[in-house]
């Protein structure tokens, strides 16, 4: 070979330009300067070889005494590989972490911001990443409420950037420790439940505590009776799920006193307030039903809420009040107007008063479910719409069930396709439900074709052979 090559010594990645050297071979002489040049991996010529990745060298060579000049010589053996470096994510907490039960294990963006992470090399020295080169995200094993629960956080470098390029991270970027901890304190919730109470010697009412409404389903409960002064002619006991009332045959008709109740469970703490009535009265029973199927009617009542009922044997002259409430996430204030939106619920019945018997309000509770939005009719505000090489998103969609228009942003979010491609119906949106609606749909549109535009300065010299070039955009180049 006419020259020599030799590759940098120190090739681990530190932010500092590599050099290689070509000379002339022992004894070559006459040549002209020799120039270097560096090309990546996808043959691209880069200013240096600062980044981590395979360069090939290539020389210039003007013309010397002996030698013509040229450009562009290399060989297959004038390459060389800068080595990522690894860097192990340290994290600490700037606050503590602590949050109520929600189902979720993986940490808010506010709990996130208390995550400092910095980067270490192999010799613990310190290397700066920006911030925004990696992402951080961070879960508990589980949801479950616990105290000084481990967190795991990850770290990942972000595509495209420098920090991906150079750097790799120990373990994946897992970070663990025992100083990373949070806490995940039990939901409080509360509930309620009414009851009659005979007068008498030793006569008994028993509420079943694991079917108040409004508790978590799945949940189990260790019921506990508070601190109950003041009770006006019972006393009670709560014994596994069952809380038991016993008159001491005091008090008077339609006195009334409440009896405190907590359930513990797993990720919540119910208080339960019971209010007992006594009464001298025969106490009767209320029956009803309530729909298994209910689904969300476009805003309009949902049949069959109430399927039978109210009643109670016997007394055909009964009359009662109807009332319903959103129970969990549910947010529907106590009305005797029964709810269209999704939700959980509940519906009290209660006898409206009669001199000669009461009965205990019945509860039951029911769920109106999200509608599939997979039925919905899409339409466009245009026939179609032109090339764009970023992607066609129209904005101008129309959403229909029925002739209900949907609400953007409320009954539903628009997603797209990459439609980057000309043609009937190549474009695509995706509408996704959401609120009272669930599922997605898609509709398609017409992307045009952009007509073919020549640029202004493009031109071929009499003799000379040009390559045309057609982008996907339709502009053409002249090479």
């Amino acid at each position: 070979s006419d020259f020599t090559f030799t590759a940098p010594t120190s090739l681990e990645y530190n932010g500092s330009a590599k050099t290689a050297t070509v000379v002339p071979a022992a004894g070559k002489t006459g040549m002209g300067e020799v120039t270097i040049e560096y090309y990546n991996a996808a043959g691209q010529k880069v200013p240096s070889a600062i980044n981590a990745g395979k360069y090939t060298v290539k020389i210039n060579v003007t013309e010397g005494d002996s030698y013509q000049a040229k450009d562009g010589l290399t060989d297959n053996t004038w390459n060389f590989t800068i080595t990522q470096v690894e860097l192990t994510p340290v994290v600490t907490l700037s606050g503590a972490i602590s949050n109520e039960y929600n189902g979720d294990k993986n940490l808010s963006a506010a709990d996130l911001a208390k995550l400092n992470v910095t980067f270490e090399d192999s010799g613990n020295n310190a290397v700066t990443v920006n911030s925004s080169d990696y992402t951080v995200t961070a879960s508990y094993a589980d949801a479950n409420a616990e105290t000084d629960k481990a967190i795991t956080v990850t770290v990942a470098l972000k595509e495209g950037t420098d920090a991906k390029t150079n750097y790799t991270l120990a373990d994946g970027g897992v970070v663990t420790g025992s100083d990373i901890k949070g806490t995940i304190t039990k939901k409080e919730i509360e509930s309620s439940a009414s009851v009659y109470l005979k007068i008498g010697s030793s006569t008994t009412a028993t509420v079943d505590l694991s079917k108040v409404p409004g508790l978590p389903s799945g949940e189990s409960f260790s019921f506990t009776a508070d601190d109950n002064e003041s009770l006006t002619g019972f006393t009670g006991d709560v014994s596994t799920s069952t809380l038991t009332l016993t008159s001491n045959n005091s008090g008077n008709e339609g006195d009334s006193s409440t009896y405190m109740v907590t359930g513990t469970g797993t990720n919540y703490v119910v208080e339960i307030t019971v209010t007992v009535t006594l009464t001298s009265k025969e106490i009767k029973e209320i029956t009803a039903t309530v729909g298994a199927d209910l689904t969300y009617n476009d805003g309009e009542t949902v049949a069959g809420i109430v399927t039978n009922g109210p009643a109670i044997d016997g007394e055909t002259s009964a009359t009662f009040t109807t009332t319903y409430e959103g129970i969990g996430n549910t947010n529907y204030p106590a009305s005797t107007t029964a709810p269209v939106n999704a939700g959980t619920y509940k519906v009290t019945f209660a006898l409206s008063g009669d001199s000669n018997f009461v009965a205990d309000p019945l509860v039951k509770e029911f769920e109106i479910k999200a509608k599939n939005i997979s039925t919905a009719t899409i339409t466009f505000g245009k026939t179609s719409y032109p090339y764009d090489a970023a992607g066609v998103k129209p904005t101008d969609v129309t959403v229909k069930i029925g002739e209900k228009t949907l609400l953007s942003d409320t009954d539903y979010t628009l997603s797209y396709g990459e439609n980057k491609t000309a043609g009937t119906n190549a474009g695509s949106v995706t509408v996704n439900g959401q609120g009272n609606y669930t599922g997605t749909a898609t509709g398609n549109f017409t992307i045009d074709k952009k007509a073919a535009s020549v640029p202004a300065n493009a031109s071929v010299k009499v003799g000379e052979t040009a390559t045309i070039e057609v982008e996907t955009d339709g502009t053409i180049t002249l090479t």
